[in-house]
């Protein structure tokens, strides 16, 4: 499922080699909030992971599957309400023959720290 432009808006960014920055703005409207949770929406964690896939794929240009997920901390609930445009980092980016890993933080803002990411991608079959 892709949630760019559907789940979220790519409102700005800025590439580098290694090094990634996307500022975000989420739907409070899609439909994944209505179940999560009604009248208290709140973006699920896989949503973060694959918004960060989409995102690696999109500084990449390669097709991406998770492979490994190194470490997860979600330290604040990101909603769609409160914090309708949230900024995602990609740092330590690294392209080899065995994939793609890199670290990403979700930050708010005002720069309070809401997620931290890190995992490693394979080459999809296309």
């Amino acid at each position: 499922m892709t949630f760019r432009n559907n789940l979220y808006t790519v409102t700005g960014q800025q590439n580098q080699e290694g090094t990634a920055r996307y500022d975000l703005e989420l739907n409070a409207e899609h439909e994944i909030y209505k179940a999560h949770f009604p009248g208290l929406p709140i973006t699920p964690g896989v949503c973060l992971m694959q918004m960060a896939r989409g995102l690696l794929e999109d500084h990449t240009g390669l097709p991406l599957e998770i492979t490994l997920v190194k470490n997860v901390k979600f330290l604040s609930v990101i909603s769609p309400v409160e914090q309708p445009r949230i900024t995602c980092s990609m740092s330590h980016i690294i392209v080899g023959e065995s994939g793609v890993e890199c670290r990403t933080q979700l930050s708010a803002p005002d720069g309070q720290v809401l997620a931290k990411l890190s995992f490693k991608c394979k080459k999809r079959d296309e």
